[in-house]
């Protein structure tokens, strides 16, 4: 195109010469005619190259903005592919450490299959102070069943819906995540000494919106989000495995 316009700028020129020439030689002046036919052409030449540049230059970058957003959306789609794997890979893991967990062996009694659950508790969450309670129908309250690592030959006192706080979460079937352990809680005892834990949780067994048995666990690292997650799941499928067990023992 830039060569069609020089071409035709060169003819006008040509022409404009070849007008002078002509009225050398006849001696007259160069008439107004010619003067607005060239300027006319030159204007006409020069609006027709501008907008082909512009029509150019606009398709072009049309073209370049096609082509990012289709990069950036294959990006997106790139990222949103792994996104889900890894989701999906978090999830199968998680399913693997609740399985570990909760006791799948054939235990005949709630105790052996709550002192089970408190040791792969500790061996699997690093808890270091586990409780069990459970619900005793016939006097309508909770009562310690079995511990792990409990210091002293006390138990704890037993419970009614909606007393002291394992009450509350009896009461509300909503786990528990204490930051601030109280000041008469346990001191976790061990050979290196002992010391008050970093967080208490205390997650209900539910079964058949019934709160069938607290799990109190106390642990030196910081109770955050996926450790929450992971006793919710842990204590969905003990009552799955506690319904088995009441029902064998009918």
């Amino acid at each position: 195109m830039l060569a069609l316009f020089t071409a035709l700028t060169i003819c006008i020129l040509l022409m404009a010469i070849s007008f002078w020439n002509q009225g050398l030689k006849t001696g007259t002046a160069f008439g107004i005619w010619p003067m607005i036919f060239l300027i006319l052409s030159l204007i006409a030449g020069s609006s027709f190259l501008i907008l082909h540049l512009k029509t150019t230059n606009a398709k072009k970058l049309h073209s370049i903005i096609q082509e990012k957003v289709t990069e950036e959306r294959q990006k997106l789609l790139s990222e949103f592919e792994k996104n889900k794997e890894t989701v999906a890979d978090d999830k199968q893991k998680s399913e693997i450490e609740v399985e570990k967990i909760v006791p799948t062996s054939n235990l005949k009694t709630e105790e052996s299959f709550a002192k089970k659950l408190l040791l792969n508790l500790s061996n699997e969450a690093q808890v270091s102070i586990g409780i069990y309670y459970h619900f005793n129908s016939k006097l309508k309250k909770f009562q310690f069943l079995t511990g792990f690592a409990l210091p002293g030959i006390t138990s704890p006192p037993d419970f009614k819906s909606g007393e002291n706080l394992n009450g509350q979460v009896a009461e509300s079937k909503q786990l528990m995540n204490l930051k601030n352990v109280p000041d008469d809680y346990f001191n976790i005892e061990s050979g290196m000494g002992k010391g008050k834990p970093r967080n208490i949780i205390i997650a209900p067994i539910v079964d058949n919106n019934r709160t069938v048995a607290i799990i109190e666990i106390a642990t030196f690292i910081e109770a955050d989000t996926k450790l929450e997650k992971m006793m919710n799941e842990v204590c969905a499928l003990a009552a799955k495995k506690l319904k088995q067990i009441h029902k064998t023992q009918e």
